[in-house]
């Protein structure tokens, strides 16, 4: 009988850190929409070909003439 119970207190732990986990789970999803964290998530990675067409036409004095 007392494997039973311990079988028992043990489905019963799981069962409350499995809700905390999802509580916690939960609330960092809410904070992150709150935080706006999912706003325009393409705008970082057209951010970097900006970047990179910025780099490319200006051009510093010393590089633009050899001589």
């Amino acid at each position: 009988m007392a494997a039973i119970n311990l079988g028992i207190s043990t489905v019963v732990a799981l069962f409350f850190v499995s809700a905390l986990a999802g509580v916690a789970a939960w609330f960092i999803f809410v904070w992150a929409i709150k935080d706006r964290q999912f706003e325009n998530v393409e705008d970082v990675a057209h951010r970097i070909h900006d970047l990179d067409d910025a780099s490319a036409t200006t051009l510093p004095a010393d590089q633009g003439s050899k001589g």
